[in-house]
């Protein structure tokens, strides 16, 4: 599991769901969730990827969680990334690809960093098997603002190419001494001087999303992988981060797929070291997974490498994990798991925090294939001590069960503000409510390892169908002027009445979670998409917030795929308008995004429409938006 199966990208088409429904978790313990979000249908891999940040300058992290395998207005394996709120595990945003495609696995990789300088953390998605022109599976990178969710800038590879798979791994750390994050990308699968799959990595600037630098390996040859993983950290203390990049795929000596790991110096682009197990092997997969932090107290960042495929004492796939020194690359610490047994995978996932506040940077380390009592490939994450290497906390799902693959991820940030860094753990197959491989992730506590957020899907709220997309779009407001914001969620590919994927928009109280309003198209057809998106503003000036819902899909007599936009009054749930494009034309897909602001000054919300397909002076699918007073 885990990145393994990026060997054949092609062959990764899997069964995908989509959307997040917020609910209370009524089987919470003290300690366990207050709140629960689910992504309503089987195999999302929800949790396979995970990174904190504080986002909205709370002075608390906040949980990034990647689902690159949801289906997304029924695009299956479009993927999406959702932001919660580390202080209560609210939806602070839903991240989606600007390029709507199918299979472009966008949450593959995430990574959190102040790239604009406003004191908050932006949002890094990977969506690795995007299509980009005519090359499939080149891949790209979405940078969102922390402050608005919205997207600042795209990321494309400097050497395009089929399967580049760019975007696999993201990291982000000042490269260049300006005081913003620079954005560090993977592209394992590109093509290097004729060695296909050599790979590279690449660093751009966090300020403009310039390239800053390229990387390949020092050792060139065939399907290499370098860029499979990448991590930031400043090794050579000069106060810029440097870069650590891993090949797990590298072959050294004549053990193939031994794997290498590199550090590069961010200020010169040099090699600083060149990191190999001690322990040398045949598919030890060295360099799987990297991570940096000063574990020794020398003021050096020091280099975590996952090694998820060497075997330890006759156990095959085991796993290990080194710690190297930054300031001369001597092996500092090797960790392996105190329960010993084949494929459990030790070292999938490494991160980096001081859990213990011996102002050294510990170990955290995902186990996704360990056995528990008897739940083959449950999965357990470990904290371990960087001064000593010792087990600091052994941890695993508290809702157990087999082939989970708890620990897939792992991430470290101080969710609960007691300024202990707490631990975000993936699960990307665990079962919920009957869907196998929907996922969770779930934020412990870095000083009890207590559960304090669980993020998830059992699609409580609402609906048992499938494929529904519930919270393909949300939007808030405080439509029933309860002093609380209520939630407004799109699911624009439930049946409605005989009508698949005709779609509902759902209006849920802030203060209580229950359903305030079921809203629907009053021209019921198939395929409507209504919900794709939504908006919340006063369009009438009465003082209460509108929904403003978009179907972009729907037909009007011979216009198939025109499109509508409808207003529901925020007071009493009713139709009060019905928009349509004044250039209606077959597909034009008017309605595909909403937006409401005050842009006449007249004290009333206007509606902002966008018609992306829309034909302009012959120029077929030119696009459109309008702005209805």
């Amino acid at each position: 599991m885990g990145r393994r199966w990026m060997v054949g990208l092609a062959a990764c088409a899997m069964l995908a769901a989509a959307g997040v429904v917020l609910s209370t978790d009524g089987a919470a313990a003290v300690n366990g969730p207050f709140y629960t979000f689910t992504v309503p249908n089987p195999h999302n891999v929800f949790g396979s990827a995970v990174a904190a940040g504080d986002v909205n300058g709370d002075g608390k992290a906040d949980v990034i969680v990647g689902a690159f395998n949801e289906t997304v207005a029924g695009n299956e394996g479009q993927g999406q990334a959702y932001v919660f709120s580390g202080v209560d595990g609210a939806l602070l945003y839903t991240l989606a690809s600007p390029t709507v495609q199918a299979g472009a696995h966008f949450g593959r990789s995430v990574a959190a960093g102040d790239v604009d300088g406003d004191g908050k953390k932006d949002i890094i998605v990977g969506a690795d098997a995007e299509t980009v022109g005519f090359n499939a599976f080149q891949g790209r990178v979405y940078v969102f603002s922390g402050a608005t969710g919205l997207l600042i800038y795209t990321i494309d590879t400097p050497n395009p190419e089929s399967f580049a798979s760019f975007g696999i791994s993201v990291a982000a750390g000042d490269t260049n001494g300006d005081a913003k994050a620079d954005i560090i990308v993977g592209s394992y699968g590109e093509t290097v001087a004729g060695n296909s799959g050599q790979g590279r990595a690449y660093v751009f600037s966090g300020a403009d999303g310039s390239l800053l630098r390229t990387f390949t390996t020092p050792n060139p040859q065939v399907l290499a992988q370098f860029g499979l993983s990448v991590a930031a950290g400043d090794l050579n203390a000069d106060g810029m981060a440097d870069i650590v990049v891993g090949a797990g795929n590298e072959t050294v000596g004549s053990n193939a797929s031994e794997g290498r790991a590199y550090a590069f110096s961010g200020a010169t682009g040099l090699v600083l070291w060149t990191f190999t197990t001690p322990n040398h092997q045949a598919s030890a997969q060295f360099g799987y997974s990297v991570a940096a932090g000063d574990t020794n107290f020398d003021g050096k960042a020091d280099a975590i490498v996952g090694a998820i495929g060497e075997t330890v004492g006759g156990n095959s796939w085991q796993g290990r994990v080194y710690v190297f020194s930054g300031a001369d690359a001597t092996v500092l610490r090797t960790l392996t798991t105190p329960n010993a047994q084949g494929n459990a995978q030790f070292g999938v996932s490494v991160a980096t925090a001081d859990f213990n506040a011996d102002s050294r940077s510990d170990v955290l380390v995902g186990a996704e294939n360990e056995n528990v009592g008897s739940n083959t490939g449950q999965g357990r994450a470990y904290v371990m001590s960087g001064a000593t290497g010792g087990v600091l906390f052994t941890v695993t799902s508290s809702r157990p069960q087999a082939n989970g693959l708890f620990g897939i991820a792992v991430a470290a940030g101080d969710a609960n503000g007691d300024g202990t860094a707490d631990l975000v753990i993936g699960a990307s197959n665990e079962t919920v409510s009957g869907n196998p491989g929907q996922g969770r992730a779930y934020a412990l506590s870095g000083t009890t390892t207590a559960v304090l957020l669980t993020l998830t899907s059992p699609n409580r709220y609402f609906s048992t169908e499938t494929n529904v997309a519930f919270g393909n779009s949300v939007a808030s407001g405080d439509v029933n002027l309860d002093g609380a914001s209520d939630v407004v969620i799109g699911a624009p590919m439930e049946i409605v009445g005989f009508y698949s994927g005709q779609g509902r928009v759902f209006v849920q109280s802030g203060a209580d979670r229950s359903n305030m309003y079921t809203l629907t198209t009053p021209n019921p057809q198939s395929n409507a998409r209504f919900g794709q998106s939504v908006a919340v503003a006063d369009t009438d000036g009465d003082g209460t917030p509108d929904i403003i819902v978009g179907a972009y899909n729907e037909s009007l007599g011979a216009f198939t795929g025109i499109g509508h936009v409808y207003v529901f009054s925020g007071a009493t749930g009713l139709l009060t308008r019905t928009l349509i494009s004044p250039n209606p034309e077959s597909g034009e897909h008017f309605g595909i995004a909403v937006a409401a602001a005050d842009t006449n000054n007249d004290g009333k919300a206007d509606i902002i429409v966008g018609s992306p397909n829309e034909t302009v002076g012959g120029n077929v699918q030119q696009g459109r938006a309008y702005v209805f007073s």
